[in-house]
């Protein structure tokens, strides 16, 4: 009886362990803004915690993978990627070994502008975030073939305290879709 209780324990520390650090597709650009020269499509991770990417891969809806490499915490974009991305009805899966860790929906992109779909708690389809903690609006965007082009500003600010020159602040303003 004691033994089992332990093993039931155990189980249990191992399962919180596994939520507490559970990988996901966080945001996804299958179709970039083509007045920007270096831009292309991308795939953006999303962990609270250090993991691991041996044995992970990511595929596309034609079954095309990618193997992950290295570790990361936070986010981590994949851009470059080995697989091309439809933007049209595409979707993403994430694997570890053979189990399916996350997956997309299907989406698709044909906006040629700088929206991504983003994981918010549904996915949305809203001005990117790239690299950091995705719009989650109210009333998200999730029909594309609707022309919204609503202003938006997104302003992001971090610092660092611990430098040894004093503090250092990082300021991201993005505007979208403004008029004169």
């Amino acid at each position: 009886m004691f033994i089992r209780g332990i093993s039931k324990v155990i189980l249990i520390i191992i399962l919180l362990s596994g939520l507490a650090s559970a990988i996901r597709i966080n945001e996804v650009e299958l179709n970039p803004n083509d007045s920007c020269n270096d831009c292309t499509e991308w795939v953006e991770l999303y962990n609270n915690g250090e993991i691991n990417l041996s044995g992970w891969k990511l595929l596309d809806k034609d079954n095309n993978t990618l193997n992950l490499t290295g570790s990361f915490s936070g986010y981590l974009i994949l851009e470059n990627l080995s697989i091309s991305l439809n933007n049209n009805n595409e979707k993403i899966f994430l694997y570890n070994s053979s189990i399916l860790a996350d997956e997309t929906p299907e989406i698709s992109d044909s906006g040629n502008d700088n929206r991504s779909w983003q994981f918010c708690e549904n996915w949305s389809f809203v001005n990117s975030t790239k690299g950091y903690e995705n719009l989650c609006p109210e009333n998200p965007i999730t029909n594309q073939t609707t022309n919204n082009q609503e202003p938006d500003i997104y302003i992001k600010m971090d610092y660092d305290n611990e430098t040894e020159n004093g503090a250092e602040i990082y300021v991201d303003i993005r505007l979208y879709n403004l008029k004169e």
